[in-house]
């Protein structure tokens, strides 16, 4: 804000002597006064948005809230905002992407005290509390989770992201479905409905969530089918003994 401090002197040294004497002067020396402190927050507001996390995120928000509308360092509070807005927005999205839900819900509890995001707050709690739900891993939580993200209006900014999200859990729970019936299978203990487990619950991807659940009844499976397919060799081996 130096040039600025230079440009507010130079203006007033060009006032008639009585003006500058009086209002003018002590005005000008009061507003550069306070430009230097308010830049000097701002600084502050800076390195804390950089060093990062969500509470360093929101100070730098609140910090630069305080700087009023007629102020020369206002241009520079209002971009510190969106900045940090920014960042926190993309961290949600990323706690979201992940399915982080615990640590979302309090990251939204602390955003929503800020009223910065009037637009989002409404819908972050929706898809939190659906992904709570479907965190249960059961087919009829995962059905309410999907109903609940209908709550999101088609003109929200998060509703593509809803979208996606319920095309994925409508995944899960045909996967759920492949698990469950596929153990049904295996229980019957022959050869040809556990290779029909097998090939059922395979049909699970291993980029998703279940993969590891379904691998481990795979390998449990096989192991038996081998056994069953080795026991009539191994009995003929002991008669020739």
């Amino acid at each position: 804000l130096g040039d600025v401090y230079k440009r507010q002197v130079l203006t007033l040294l060009e006032l008639p002597n009585k003006y500058w004497a009086t209002t003018g002067y002590s005005n000008a020396i009061k507003k550069i006064r306070s430009a230097k402190e308010e830049s000097s927050q701002l600084d502050n507001a800076f390195i804390l948005l950089n060093r990062g996390g969500i509470d360093n995120w929101l100070t730098t928000i609140n910090d630069s809230q305080k700087i009023s509308v007629d102020s020369y360092a206002h241009y520079k509070a209002q971009s510190l905002i969106q900045d940090a807005k920014s960042k926190i927005s993309n961290y949600i999205n990323e706690l979201i992407d992940t399915s982080n839900w615990s640590r979302l819900l309090k990251v939204i509890d602390k955003v929503s005290d800020k009223n910065i995001f009037t637009d989002e707050i409404k819908d972050w709690y929706i898809i939190t509390n659906a992904g709570l739900d479907a965190n249960k891993g059961t087919i009829e939580s995962l059905k309410l989770a999907i109903l609940t993200l209908k709550e999101i209006d088609s003109n929200s900014l998060l509703y593509q992201k809803s979208k996606d999200l319920a095309d994925i859990w409508e995944l899960d729970i045909n996967y759920i479905a492949y698990i469950q019936k596929s153990r049904k299978l295996a229980t019957q203990e022959n050869i040809e409905d556990l290779k029909k487990a097998i090939k059922l619950i395979e049909l699970i991807p291993p980029d998703n969530f279940y993969y590891q659940e379904a691998k481990q009844e795979i390998d449990q499976w096989n192991d038996l089918v081998q056994i069953s397919e080795d026991k009539p060799i191994l009995d003929l081996s002991l008669i020739h003994i």
